[in-house]
């Protein structure tokens, strides 16, 4: 399949408020810069995937196309200033010529590295494939619904229902156990202990008739001190 792209597709991927600032000559010159082996893989694909940021009307056509270019340099691990010397190369060319100091020749670049455009695309390429292609997503379980109830074959029919199954497959749930330990430590033991001996001795008091049952439930505890210690 031809790797060219026609101004009707980039159009098609364009916000309808900026496809008239789309000219055959962009067109004609985004081909020229595909015909270049080390680009043109990744230039078309990033061309038409990250419009949306033209959507406002703050960024020119031309603006536009010559950050995706940089931003897909990028992408395949070229320095800020390898990239940049590959998108303006004339530009780039120029400030070699008039004997910039390095430290200033890297200032251009990462000033325009640094760009609102250019972060914008940056961010695209930050989401995540099936939730930049989640309408396509959505085409395609729709185009597998209609298949499954009007296809003519039989045949058809099944795998469009299987992969509808498969894809729409509520995700499991796993079940989580929890295995809670109650360590008893010296103070519970003790509490344990002085609350058994306390209960030994109301009984005693009840049997020799120095208290009773109703006295003993109306009882309150005394709150015993205990300096903490630190951990």
């Amino acid at each position: 399949m031809s790797k060219q792209v026609t101004i009707d597709v980039f159009k098609k991927a364009l916000p309808k408020s900026v496809r008239h600032n789309l000219t055959q000559k962009m067109v004609d010159d985004i081909n020229q810069v595909m015909t270049k082996p080390e680009v043109s893989e990744h230039f078309r694909d990033n061309l038409l995937g990250y419009t949306s940021v033209l959507k406002d009307g703050r960024f020119t056509m031309k603006h536009y196309i010559n950050a995706v270019r940089y931003v897909s340099f990028k992408l395949m691990d070229a320095s800020n200033d390898e990239a940049y010397a590959k998108t303006f190369p004339e530009r780039y060319q120029e400030l070699l010529d008039q004997d910039i100091d390095p430290r200033s020749l890297s200032g251009y670049v990462s000033a325009y590295n640094k760009r609102l455009l250019v972060q914008k695309i940056f961010e695209q390429t930050m989401i995540p494939v099936h939730i930049f292609n989640a309408d396509l997503y959505q085409k395609a379980i729709n185009a597998q619904a209609y298949l499954m109830i009007n296809a003519k074959s039989e045949m058809a029919q099944t795998q469009a229902a299987n992969s509808l199954l498969t894809h729409l497959k509520p995700p499991e749930t796993s079940k989580v156990e929890l295995d809670i330990t109650l360590k008893e430590d010296q103070v519970i033991s003790d509490l344990k202990n002085t609350i058994a001996e306390l209960s030994l001795v109301q009984k005693k008091q009840i049997e020799s008739g120095v208290t009773t049952p109703k006295m003993v439930a109306h009882s309150k505890l005394k709150i015993i001190d205990v300096e903490a210690e630190e951990v």
